[in-house]
């Protein structure tokens, strides 16, 4: 299973909406939870493998992110602790990481030329992510080249969380 649910809000701390800020929990970490207990229980004879879109805002302290980056840490604990309980039933739970991508979610905020611009000076690539570039860690961790790799988020970021 691939959960790549989510939703974006970006809003500085002082304004954001507390509904927005719910929902965004509600929606990133939540749903996670819930999507994933009950695929779980679909996996318990046969294991499976559960991955989980997270964020680099795990690692990195975007401005104007609290909600977003707040929900993406949580969800990177919440792979973790998931992994470990269930690696008994190999039910493998991963999360991959990555920078900002150009998808639907993004593309309102992308489209604005200084924030585009500023998002992909902070990566060291200096280019935003496509989601293609989630594929070949997608497919390693749905493969057996993935069977021991359990807990971990993998960030696909082109270096953003070195910075």
């Amino acid at each position: 299973m691939i959960n790549a649910a989510g939703v974006l809000p970006i809003c500085d701390s002082h304004s954001i909406d507390y509904g927005l800020f719910k929902t965004c929990f509600d929606l990133n970490l939540n749903g996670a939870f819930l999507l994933s207990r009950c695929v779980a229980r679909s996996m318990q004879e046969r294991g499976g493998r559960i991955i989980d879109i997270a964020s680099v805002s795990r690692n990195v302290a975007n401005i104007d992110y609290a909600a977003y980056a707040s929900s993406k840490a949580g969800l990177s604990q919440l792979v973790r602790v998931l992994a470990r309980e269930w690696a008994t039933k190999n039910i493998l739970v991963n999360a991959i990481g990555p920078a900002l991508t150009q998808t639907k979610l993004t593309r309102e905020y992308l489209s604005d030329q200084h924030f585009r611009q500023n998002a992909i000076d902070a990566i060291p690539m200096k280019r935003l992510g496509f989601p293609r570039d989630l594929f070949g860690p997608i497919i390693m961790l749905m493969s057996k080249a993935g069977a021991f790799i359990a807990g971990q988020t993998i960030y696909v970021d082109g270096g953003r969380t070195t910075v």
